[in-house]
């Protein structure tokens, strides 16, 4: 009798362990899958040029931690759907910000309220060192103006060349962005366009170009246009 009893005993045991770690778990990843879980990391810059990397750990529709040049402030926050390949991330430290993704949901345009602007990769470890050419060539992409209300996007096409980048929207606007400066460590290009600024950045793995264009004047991301381009 007293073998037998073990067995259930053992199981009394172990069944709250099991149903406490499942629950533990459901929340870290939160309820909603997204496709969108692993490690994203990349270049990011500031609203004021300085370059940082950031890593955002994603599971279900959680950001599970956020470290900025490989430090964890222990920021977290949580991920919902905004349109077709946008998200918005609710971080706890009550800010906000704009996930624009790629086809493959592995690559990624973050930009936040305060113009932290971030193109990152799923599994990506380290930024390589860029060279200028590596912008060179023809891109297919999707276009955003990530207003306060409404994510508008549209499909958009690129050639670059020589530090130009011309840009074409599905609704038929052009833009040509001159970019004059290169950093190589981050893979970042500044320059300007007929209206204003321009800056792009590249993934780690060089297949993914995100560019900002905003006009003289500009107060915030939803005075900008932001565009996710692919290599075809």
């Amino acid at each position: 009798m007293t073998g037998y009893l073990k067995i259930p005993l053992f199981l009394l045991i172990l069944v709250p362990l099991l149903t406490a770690c499942g629950i533990e778990d459901e929340y870290a990843c939160g309820s909603t899958p997204l496709g969108l879980d692993g490690t994203w990391f990349g270049a990011m810059e500031d609203d004021q040029g300085t370059l940082f990397t950031l890593e955002w750990r994603i599971c279900g529709d959680r950001i599970n931690g956020q470290s900025l040049s490989g430090i964890d402030y222990g920021i977290g926050g949580r991920l919902v759907r905004d349109a077709p390949g946008v998200y918005m991330a609710y971080l706890d430290d009550g800010s906000e910000a704009r996930l624009l993704t790629a086809p493959g949901r592995d690559h990624g345009l973050m930009v936040n309220e305060f113009f932290d602007f971030s193109v990152l990769e799923r599994g990506a470890r380290f930024l390589p060192r860029q060279r200028y050419t590596d912008l060179d060539g023809s891109w297919n992409g999707r276009h955003a103006r990530l207003l306060p209300s409404v994510s508008l996007v549209q499909s958009a096409w690129a050639w670059c060349g020589s530090g130009l980048c011309s840009q074409t929207r599905a609704d038929g606007v052009s833009v040509l962005m001159d970019f004059d400066e290169f950093v190589p460590d981050y893979g970042l290009y500044r320059g300007d366009y007929a209206q204003g600024i321009a800056g792009a950045l590249l993934s780690p793995d060089r297949e993914v170009m995100a560019t900002y264009t905003c006009p003289v004047g500009y107060r915030s991301p939803a005075d900008c246009g932001f565009a996710l381009h692919w290599r075809p």
